[in-house]
């Protein structure tokens, strides 16, 4: 039976559980893949052997197995266990709601829990197995439905309300009726109320801690959800019991936005040495005007093409702009040096332009056509085209318009 969208399964098995892992095809929407894993798992799931627990899917990113966020949350107020049990009902699902978040899960944290230690010589001395303490705890342990009360004018519902909730209320059941005598739970046993021993636990500073990890959704704008998740930890901390606090203990989008802010300064630098350059070299500020204006207007127009394509700002659009500055500069110097050697030859400005333009034409051209089969031939593989060649090809357009736009220059 084959999935529509998976590439390959692995799977890795240990005792007591088996993970199988759906490796997805470049570029797949991963929402409709989960989709119809889910429906085929229901198709399949009576195969599983008895007393096997259903089988959940996750979706997880290969770039980003963790979460993009830390939060460390800190309580003077609360136990491990406590604070635990508020965080998943009070602030677990504010975090979920977030647009772009996939979830929001606790981590380190304890679940509530009641320590029993049977006392054995007690236990044979009324003829109590351990299985009877078992039988009792579940019995005593549950919220029902015990049904209700109708007249003309009423209908009341009847719940049984038998959730143990301290230590005397596990004391007080009953585990078995001798000569009309009750045996209780706290005859035969100590009990006392902590936490479960749990399968992680998280660390800040060599302190344990309980931290909230936030996972996004594939091909969400992280920066984006950073910035609402920010917003919301300041409603969310003005809400929290006195004593308790929620801080980011790891951001992942501070090296996205450090390196956005590099690659910006990046190209402020790039265009005011390659300005400096031109300057210098033509001598004149008139004639190096024509490519120093051609350099934001081309970047404006690259930025249009790319939201017409759907492409956004990020580390690998910006750079393919930064490295474009460097070839606009180069066809229109070429066109320009070549109108002032028409003038210096006696020619007037607007027919040297027009000759500069017939003369130059199908070389720029040709270069530029060089230049994206450069980057076509790597093309031809799936893998670089879906990583990196989407956003290069982009390029390749803007080239293109940053020509016709050198030439409008040189023939004004």
């Amino acid at each position: 039976m084959s999935v529509p969208g998976v590439d390959y399964i692995d799977s890795s098995t240990t005792a007591g559980s088996s993970t199988v892992t759906a490796w997805l095809k470049l570029n797949e929407n991963s929402t409709n893949a989960l989709a119809e894993l889910n429906s085929r798992l229901s198709q399949i799931s009576y195969e599983l052997p008895d007393g096997a627990q259903d089988p959940s899917v996750t979706v997880a990113r290969v770039d980003r197995p963790g979460a993009t966020f830390y939060l460390n949350v800190s309580s003077d107020t609360m136990d491990r266990s406590a604070l635990t049990d508020f965080l998943e009902r009070e602030v677990t699902p504010r975090l979920s709601s977030l647009g772009g978040v996939q979830s929001a899960d606790v981590l380190g944290g304890r679940k509530p829990a009641a320590r029993i230690w049977l006392d054995p010589l007690k236990m044979a001395s009324l003829d109590i197995g351990a299985q009877e303490v078992h039988q009792a705890l579940n019995e005593n342990n549950v919220i029902a439905s015990l049904g209700n009360i109708e007249n003309a004018t009423h209908n009341l519902s009847i719940m049984s309300n038998a959730l143990q909730q301290t230590s005397e209320d596990f004391r007080q059941i009953i585990i078995k009726k001798m000569d009309n005598t009750f045996v209780y739970l706290g005859d035969i046993a100590r009990i006392e109320l902590g936490e479960d021993r749990g399968s992680d636990s998280a660390r800040l500073d060599l302190r344990e801690s309980v931290f909230i990890g936030v996972v996004t959704s594939p091909g969400t704008n992280e920066i984006s959800i950073g910035d609402a998740l920010y917003k919301q930890l300041e409603e969310i901390n003005a809400r929290l019991p006195q004593g308790t606090e929620i801080t980011i203990g790891y951001d992942g989008t501070k090296y996205m936005r450090d390196a956005l802010t590099e690659i910006f300064t990046t190209l402020v630098e790039t265009v005011v040495l390659v300005g400096i350059v031109i300057l210098l070299l033509m001598g004149s500020f008139r004639t190096a005007l024509v490519p120093l204006i051609t350099i934001p207007i081309s970047i404006l127009g690259s930025v249009a093409a790319m939201s017409l394509v759907g492409f956004s700002l990020n580390l690998l659009t910006i750079l393919a702009i930064v490295l474009s500055v460097g070839l606009v500069v180069d066809d229109a110097i070429v066109v320009v040096e070549n109108v002032a050697r028409h003038m210096r030859n006696g020619k007037g400005r607007i027919e040297a332009a027009l000759i500069s333009s017939k003369e130059l034409l199908r070389p720029i051209v040709s270069m530029t056509i060089t230049l994206a089969l450069v980057f076509a031939l790597l093309a031809l593989s799936a893998v670089y085209q879906a990583l990196y060649l989407k956003s290069l090809r982009l390029r390749w357009l803007s080239l293109f318009f940053f020509l016709a736009l050198s030439l409008l220059h040189c023939r004004q």
